[in-house]
């Protein structure tokens, strides 16, 4: 365990200020935010396909990963002003709703601070225990009010 903590430091505390001093250096960028680094292996597998993906057809492009306890632990990260030609991804899964408000919480925070980036959400399923909600009201000004947000569903 302790040895797990120590590397999540040093992703968290070195690494990741890397990796902004580098977005520095590259004309095409992506960055994926919230990729899941807590222990579910299904959506560990989804965050290794996303990537795969981006470097197959954005090979000339810098990608940058930013894992979910990265966003939450270093907000600066998501406070970063990209240059509006960054283009932003969240991870996708089962997380767009009233259920799982971590991911919720991440995506708007990253609409609302980068509005002239282009962002686009990978492949999601969307629960709604209250349709009439809070978190579906936020979600349809977000998603309907932005032509730069990209939203792509899953199943019906």
């Amino acid at each position: 365990m302790k040895r797990n903590g120590l590397i999540k430091k040093i992703i968290h505390y070195i690494y990741l200020p890397i990796q902004l001093m580098q977005l520095k250096m590259h004309k095409k960028v992506i960055v994926l935010f919230g990729t899941e680094d807590l222990g579910n292996y299904g959506d560990q597998h989804i965050a290794l396909s996303e990537l795969e993906f981006l470097h197959y057809y954005f090979k000339d492009y810098y990608i940058m990963e930013v894992p979910a306890t990265s966003v939450l632990r270093r907000k600066s990260l998501l406070n970063y002003k990209f240059d509006h030609n960054v283009i932003l991804f969240s991870q996708g899964g089962g997380n767009l709703g009233d259920q799982y408000l971590l991911g919720e919480r991440m995506r708007h925070l990253a609409i609302s601070l980068h509005p002239e980036n282009q962002y686009f959400i990978f492949p999601q399923t969307v629960y709604y225990k209250d349709e009439d909600g809070e978190w579906m009201r936020k979600d349809k000004i977000a998603f309907n009010g932005n032509a730069k947000v990209h939203l792509f569903i899953r199943e019906q």
